[in-house]
């Protein structure tokens, strides 16, 4: 995997195996800055009751289409989307062309893409200041028994934090990834984080999947891509 803090807009190609993740920060937005969505993220824009997250909708939205358009020579606005039973977008290509798999994942003022030539699933939190009491609460439904234990071993609070929100984002990566969403089961599988230069561990009944590490100040960030082996 590679990670891209710019775009340079032009064509890029994508290596097998390879994915490329880029972090864009949110900047002050106008409400009417919506030219180049469709009528379609538009209608889902407008769900959002509170205008901030209608704003972070807008402005995810518009930088994917940036961030895509530069794979497949086509201008934003131009791109068409489907959606999964799951309410996940799937870029429409037409017959032969080499398929280009995305996720995006936003939170706070972050927005997170990931293109790939397989699957492919990214997320990204703030961490959050969080009690204990939660986080162990919250684990009970969220986490494998392995993920739990090793969170109940941890007892700085920060670090409970951190290693809580590297946990969410893996899992949630891999979830994305694999196009199903919750419903594929949460406790059904373990993604430990790495320590220090180590990557993460997947724990799972499912073959060829990569789970990558990202730093983000505040933030934590996780993909996860399908390699076919």
């Amino acid at each position: 995997m590679t990670g891209k803090n710019h775009l340079p807009y032009q064509n890029i190609e994508l290596a097998n195996g390879f994915a490329h993740i880029y972090m864009h920060i949110i900047g002050v937005m106008a409400d009417d800055v919506t030219v180049g969505l469709s009528a379609d993220e538009l209608r889902r824009a407008g769900e959002h009751k509170l205008a901030t997250d209608r704003k972070r909708y807008i402005q995810a939205h518009l930088f994917f289409r940036k961030v895509l358009s530069s794979y497949i020579n086509t201008a934003p606005s131009d791109i068409v989307f489907s959606y999964t039973d799951y309410g996940q977008p799937l870029l429409v290509q037409k017959p032969g062309e080499k398929p280009v798999y995305f996720n995006i994942s936003y939170c706070g003022t972050r927005i997170m893409v990931g293109v790939s030539s397989y699957p492919i699933g990214v997320d990204i939190e703030l961490i959050r200041d969080i009690d204990t009491l939660d986080m162990d609460g919250l684990s009970q439904t969220l986490f494998s028994a392995g993920e739990r234990r090793y969170l109940q071993l941890i007892d700085d609070l920060q670090e409970k934090r951190e290693y809580f929100f590297k946990v969410w984002t893996l899992k949630e990566a891999f979830i994305k990834g694999m196009g199903t969403g919750v419903s594929y089961g949460l406790q059904r599988f373990t993604a430990l984080p790495g320590m220090g230069s180590a990557a993460p561990v997947l724990l799972c009944n499912e073959k060829g999947w990569v789970l990558k590490q990202l730093n983000s100040e505040s933030y934590a960030a996780a993909a996860a891509i399908h390699i076919n082996l």
